[in-house]
């Protein structure tokens, strides 16, 4: 992908998720339910509201990913 800006550092990407293992039927926009970061795991009227630890870049971080799955109900 182009760069956002002329002379930009940041690599741009996309990515397009196809059906696996984790997916099922009915399930398509479960994850846009949350009401949180993947990233930083705060809610999104704090990110909003610029309050709460900053999110650690996942592409670039030493420790696992979060897990991007939606969770189980009760569980």
């Amino acid at each position: 992908m182009k760069p956002d800006s002329p002379g930009a550092k940041r690599t741009n990407w996309l990515l397009i998720k196809h059906s696996d293992r984790f997916a099922k039927p009915g399930d398509r926009d479960a994850l846009l339910a949350e009401d949180r970061s993947i990233a930083s795991g705060r809610p999104m009227a704090a990110i909003a509201a610029g309050k709460g630890k900053s999110a650690t870049p996942f592409m670039t971080a030493t420790k696992a990913a979060p897990d991007a799955r939606p969770k189980k109900a009760g569980g």
